[in-house]
């Protein structure tokens, strides 16, 4: 009981410290470079919320691949 309590206690006091940091807004606005199927350059803004891996690798390593995130379920 006494090992749970303990744990809580620093839990909330990581928190309240993490809650009392400035805002970091350095990746706020990031922005991806792609060609359309017209050879135009296109930027998108990256959603913060989730980048997947397999998006930068793909575009160090372009490959045609299908489904969400560029997987089509079949591994290389």
């Amino acid at each position: 009981m006494f090992l749970l309590f303990a744990i809580r206690v620093v839990l909330s006091r990581e928190n309240k410290r993490r809650d009392a940091e400035p805002l970091d807004d350095a990746y706020d606005n990031v922005f991806v470079t792609k060609v359309d199927q017209d050879g135009k350059r296109v930027e998108m803004k990256v959603s913060r919320v989730c980048v997947p891996s397999s998006l930068l690798s793909s575009v160090a390593n372009p490959s045609p691949r299908t489904g969400i995130f560029g997987f089509d379920g079949q591994t290389e």
